[in-house]
């Protein structure tokens, strides 16, 4: 049934995060904590190691309670322990991912007003003063909420005015979310929880907390598991992996690397960040066919899951298309389905989806008219302090008063799981000299995933392949156009409105020259299949959009395809298709070569070359 959103809602007095994780510190102190490679740590010298690093901020580096500390490390055991450090400090923390361009990482701890960074090469852990924060060597200002001891961390996504957005979260919030995660869903020390979520994003936070709280382990895969999806199957099997976070695109590529009933060890997989269609509950329900499967729903103002749908509760009988609902709220959770005049829609009527709760983020840093915008008084009762937050996506009520996502109400779009406003990627793309104009637009390429599309203007002096390279050096990989394409000017519709539907049509249209190779033709042909487009005999993987998600697929389906193992390296290094195609044919006849003349036919065929 619907909420009833007049109804009281309580806050709770929780322990901190840190506290967490600290319990089971003593609790357990001989069993293993975290797993990276051949390394392994106990709980014990884990927290050996936190006191070392929040020592060393106190006395070194004479850190107070409210300051920001930017964690700039990889997935690491070092990551673990300095962020665990830094709430022990009572400091706030924010994520960064080491990836990013280094001005977006600037730019981030700038806005965050980080005093310190905490890095860390092979686990060794360093810090440094944040000079990027500190301007005429001034600190920067105390953040809102510090000396309460309510904020955390700060969280970075995508703004529409150009600029990402820092959100700040509380302590509460966190440890609402994990206490109520617990209960729902029992932990044992047994339990082992892989860390591969995104850096500065919500998700990874679960890969850590429930873990340390149960006293079980964290285990954290080599880089090159991470970027092959038959290798990161073959690690999770292997290592024997039982609660999984991950998003449905990540979680179909594993599932069409391994076969059938092949993690059998696997309790549970949460999904989130993402809409999730049924086709993939059906792939993950063969490939771990003892798992528990449930859809996480929330944003990072919200913060962390606050909506979540367990798919068992469909039985068998699973959907065969559609996507997978996002249930309803948890634990002192609201979801309300609110129309234009603020009233609470019926069943079935589409409307936005407000996420009423105690526990919500405290907004923008430095945006108090967005944060006013978004974070709204609850309109069914006349307490200040009851809030919601109006996340812009729509949807509706089932029977039993589950929600359905249905859309947007505004241009932001989700890249395999991340936020993106086309507006900030615009915005990035007009600070490229010799860029007159540009419009950046969602399309769905034939796997019904979502790309981002650019159509530029440029002086005679600039190129499309100018404007990749500078958006290489300033935005994330998801915000980067997998469809660039040149246009005299940008079309007007009858309204004098930016023709998106023409621009769609060029964006999806076919142009591509054909290939007398049968290899050649064979891989244009996966390519094709994967980019939504025809591919021709003088395609490059970077220039058709491609990044690491999209290497991963078509390294697992030409694998597959030609019984070989292809390398994701093989592709950045032969982006140009007839070199791809030459490294594959070297591959099939070392394959060949090693097989008895027994071999198939079809596997030397390939070797051959033009007829």
């Amino acid at each position: 049934m619907r909420p009833d959103p007049a109804a009281a809602l309580e806050r709770l007095v929780l322990p901190a995060p840190y506290e967490f994780a600290e319990a089971a510190m003593r609790h357990h102190k001989s069993r293993c904590a975290i797993v990276a490679g051949t390394r392994r740590l106990t709980y014990d010298e884990l927290n050996d190691w936190i006191d070392a690093i929040s020592s060393e901020l106190l006395a070194g580096f004479k850190l107070t309670p409210g300051s920001v500390v930017a964690i700039c490390c990889g997935h690491s055991a070092a990551l673990v322990a300095a962020l665990l450090a830094v709430l022990r400090t009572r400091a706030v923390f924010v994520l960064i991912d080491p990836a990013l361009p280094e001005q977006r990482q600037r730019e981030m701890c700038r806005t965050a007003r980080s005093v310190l960074i905490i890095e860390a090469v092979n686990d060794q852990v360093r810090m440094r003063r944040c000079e990027e924060s500190y301007e005429d060597g001034t600190a920067p200002p105390p953040l809102p909420h510090a000396a309460s001891d309510a904020a955390s961390y700060v969280a970075f996504t995508s703004g529409s005015t150009g600029k990402p957005k820092a959100v700040l979260g509380g302590g509460a919030a966190l440890s609402h979310f994990f206490s109520w995660y617990l209960e729902q869903f029992p932990v044992t020390p047994d339990d082992r929880f892989p860390l591969l979520s995104g850096i500065g994003y919500d998700p990874l936070l679960r890969d850590i907390f429930p873990a340390l709280r149960a006293g079980a382990s964290i285990w954290i895969p080599e880089q090159d598991c991470k970027s092959s999806p038959i290798a990161l199957h073959r690690w999770i099997a292997e290592q024997a992996i039982t609660v999984w976070h991950t998003t449905p695109h990540l979680a179909d590529l594993v599932a069409e690397a391994g076969q059938e009933a092949s993690l059998v060890q696997l309790r549970r997989i949460f999904l989130g960040g993402d809409k999730c269609r049924w086709q993939t509950i059906g792939s993950l329900k063969r490939l771990a066919p003892n798992t528990q499967i449930v859809n996480f729903f929330g944003a990072t103002e919200t913060p962390q899951a606050v909506a979540w749908f367990d798919v068992d509760e469909v039985g068998e009988a699973l959907p065969v298309t559609g996507h997978v609902p996002v249930g309803c709220g948890i634990r002192d959770v609201q979801l309300l389905i609110l129309g234009s005049d603020g009233e609470l829609l019926p069943e079935d009527e589409v409307g936005e989806v407000c996420v009423r709760t105690p526990y919500l983020s405290f907004g923008y840093l430095n945006e108090p008219d967005e944060t006013s915008r978004r974070f709204q008084r609850n309109p069914f009762t006349r307490d200040p302090l009851d809030l919601m937050y109006r996340t812009g996506d729509l949807g509706k009520y089932l029977p039993g008063g589950d929600v359905q996502l249905v859309g947007r109400a505004d241009d932001q779009v989700k890249i395999r799981g991340h936020r993106v406003e086309p507006e900030e990627v615009r915005a990035a793309i007009l600070c490229c000299a010799g860029v007159r104009n540009a419009f950046v637009f969602p399309v769905q390429d034939a796997g019904d995933d979502v790309q981002l599309a650019c159509a530029l203007v440029l002086d005679a002096l600039c190129s499309a392949q100018q404007v990749v390279a500078h958006l290489r050096e300033v935005v994330p990989q998801h915000m980067r156009p997998e469809r660039i394409f040149e246009v005299e000017r940008l079309p007007l519709n009858a309204n004098g409105k930016i023709d998106q539907s023409a621009l769609c049509a060029i964006a999806l249209g076919e142009n591509a020259d054909a290939t007398a190779d049968p290899l050649e033709s064979e891989l244009a042909k996966i390519w094709s299949e994967r980019f939504g487009r025809a591919v021709g005999a003088k395609a490059d993987f970077f220039d058709l959009g491609g990044h690491s998600l999209t290497a991963a697929h078509l390294s697992t389906r030409i694998s597959k395809r030609f019984g070989i193992s292809v390398p994701i390296s093989l592709l950045y290094e032969n982006s140009y298709l007839p070199d791809f195609a030459m490294q594959i044919r070297l591959l099939i006849e070392r394959e060949a070569g090693a097989m008895d003349t027994s071999a198939p036919a079809s596997l030397s065929d390939w070797s051959r070359g033009p007829r």
